[in-house]
């Protein structure tokens, strides 16, 4: 296979820097590998193997498995805090530049698709297949689902937040082998996306008090 990733692109490494991650170079790194191959890669099943294959230079594949699994990092914290703010700062300077004043704030759920002999994947379970469902004969696909919020200005959109959905018994079922102060909690679509928008909500009452959104919250 030809490798189709010499260097990475710039433009992609001034993106990621102006999330201001708080990441060591090593997994700064597997972050700009795994974004890049998954922007460059035409593989209809993107997997870390065939991402990693991709890239000149790169280490096994196990290395990413092992830095996405095992790193010291906290998601919330290292990942996500900074991706929110960089998306509610961005939209006040294209505020700003454009002149526009209407954000819309869409809500959606998806489902991801895996192969039917897929076990080992936790959040992984049959699910409902609206996309594959007609009249009477209803579908079920395995995966995983995830809800999304994006918001949108004008041309621009953004995925402000995310989160995983998994099924109320799919979460007994994992919690049979979990120690008590380990186990999962069942939230609804709906208790995840509320979540979202109370994260939302607080984040743009943030920018407004630091003068970073020219605008209301309500």
């Amino acid at each position: 296979m030809i490798k189709q990733i010499v260097q990475h692109s710039s433009k992609l490494i001034e993106f990621l820097v102006l999330y201001q991650l708080n990441l060591s170079k090593p997994q700064t790194r597997h972050v700009l590998r795994i974004t890049d191959a998954v922007i460059v890669s035409e593989a209809p099943h993107k997997t870390l193997a065939r991402l990693y294959d991709i890239i000149v230079d790169a280490p096994d594949a196990s290395n990413g498995a092992d830095f996405l699994r095992i790193s010291p990092w906290q998601i919330e914290e290292d990942l996500r805090e900074p991706q929110r703010a960089f998306v509610v700062a961005d939209l006040k300077r294209l505020m700003v530049e454009t002149g526009e004043r209407m954000l819309y704030v869409s809500i959606d759920d998806s489902l991801t698709e895996k192969d039917k002999n897929t076990r080992h994947l936790q959040p992984v379970d049959f699910h409902h297949d609206h996309t594959k469902s007609s009249g009477r004969k209803q579908a079920y696909s395995n995966g995983t689902v995830h809800v999304e919020v994006r918001l949108q200005l004008g041309e621009h959109a953004y995925v402000f937040d995310w989160a995983l959905y998994v099924r109320e018994k799919t979460v007994r079922r994992l919690n049979r082998k979990r120690a008590r102060n380990r186990r999962l909690r069942f939230r609804s679509k709906y208790n995840l996306v509320r979540a979202i928008l109370v994260k939302l909500k607080r984040v743009c009452q943030i920018a407004c008090v630091n003068g970073m959104y020219p605008g209301k919250v309500k």
